[in-house]
């Protein structure tokens, strides 16, 4: 039983592994706001894809320091508040 167990486990890691290989990594740029909030979303929820992490840029919905914040809130409520983020360019 215990045999079966351990060997069970191992095709699960192994399964994750190859997963993990195949996953494409990103780092998304974005004035994180209403639309670029869902694609963050988006991107924490698909399964191919690595977030690496997050950097605010400049944009219509404030200042960097704010889309930043507005990027950690969203990693936290997500759970995920382990992704970085780093505050952008404060200019276009």
């Amino acid at each position: 039983m215990i045999t079966r167990f351990v060997i069970a486990c191992a095709a699960v890691s192994a399964v994750t592994a190859a997963e993990a290989a195949q996953k494409i990594p990103v780092v998304l740029v974005a004035d994180v706001g209403i639309d670029d909030a869902a694609a963050l979303l988006w991107l924490l929820r698909d399964p191919s894809v690595e977030l690496l992490g997050v950097a605010s840029s400049f944009g219509c919905h404030g200042d960097v320091r704010q889309t930043a914040a507005n990027a950690k809130r969203l990693l936290r409520a997500a759970g995920a508040p382990c992704v970085p983020v780093h505050v952008g360019s404060r200019a276009a």
